[in-house]
């Protein structure tokens, strides 16, 4: 007979018998479906990931969207492919409108860009001049502080990437803990507690974190603590039982040595008296 699985842990623990009592093959089948749902949740992380990048590439140009496209963001994207769509696959007459809308929109300076298609050098205005010098003196002092910071840059995505796969494995160790049974029910709790305490710069553990969040849960609690006074209560009297096959012996002239007036301990009391009593005895 294959041996019952795990509940899953969002589940209460008065429905663990009765998820061990079902069919294996059920079992495995809503094991798999917890799974699918967990993929789910960490693929819609990823989702949230990317649209906070997009939302940071986009972050600079906003000004511009806000005064041409009223803030709407899709809307001014949609232009710009519709745009680049034209010009790769367009017709002549369609890149030809298209070309003559941006040059009335930007206000392109006609004779410069005939002289630009001509090959010839644009003669700009002294002001004009003067901004671009600065801007290709500012832009060689930059240099060295942007190939700094883009290698400082590369070097904390690469730790990144390497703090994640750590925690992966970490979390992954974690979860198949069977000391951990409540795992699939307090995660986003975990999630939560170890984020705000990275936030107010408090190093937080898993285990930690899955104390916490245990707590939170009454019936939770009253589990755990009823699990831990069993193994509390199961050591003692292991250690009980050992003490007295280690303190009390028979000698063949009489009564066991090991307990007064030949009276062995009957109580749990008596048993972790007689463990003590071997303890110092050593």
């Amino acid at each position: 007979m294959e041996r019952a699985l795990r509940p899953p842990g969002n589940w209460k623990p008065e429905y663990h018998a009765a998820f061990k009592a079902l069919p294996i093959e059920l079992q495995r089948e809503i094991r798999r479906r917890e799974q699918d749902v967990s993929r789910m949740m960490e693929q819609s992380q990823a989702t949230r990931e990317q649209f906070g990048l997009m939302r940071e590439t986009l972050a600079p140009f906003m000004a511009n969207i806000r005064a041409s496209n009223n803030g709407d963001v899709i809307g001014a994207m949609r232009s710009l492919f519709n745009a680049d769509h034209t010009l790769r696959h367009g017709s002549a007459g369609e890149k030809a409108a298209l070309v003559a809308d941006i040059i009335r929109n930007y206000r392109v300076d006609i004779e410069s860009l005939d002289r630009t298609l001509a090959g010839q050098p644009v003669q700009n205005a002294p002001e004009q001049a003067m901004v671009q010098m600065l801007r290709r003196e500012m832009a060689e002092q930059l240099a060295p502080i942007q190939r700094h910071f883009g290698a400082l840059q590369s070097r904390q995505q690469a730790e990144m990437a390497r703090v994640r796969a750590q925690a992966t494995t970490d979390v992954a160790e974690f979860s198949e803990d069977d000391s951990h049974e409540h795992i699939e029910r307090v995660r986003e709790d975990m999630a939560d507690l170890m984020e705000l305490a990275a936030r107010r710069g408090i190093a937080m553990s898993l285990q930690e974190a899955y104390d916490r969040s245990v707590a939170l849960y009454p019936d939770l609690m009253q589990a755990v603590n009823a699990q831990r006074d069993a193994q509390r209560a199961s050591a003692a009297a292991d250690a009980a039982q050992r003490a007295r096959r280690a303190a009390v012996s028979i000698p063949s002239g009489g009564a066991p040595t090991g307990a007064p007036n030949g009276n062995l301990p009957q109580s749990l009391r008596d048993d972790i008296t007689a463990a003590w009593a071997a303890h110092e005895r050593r």
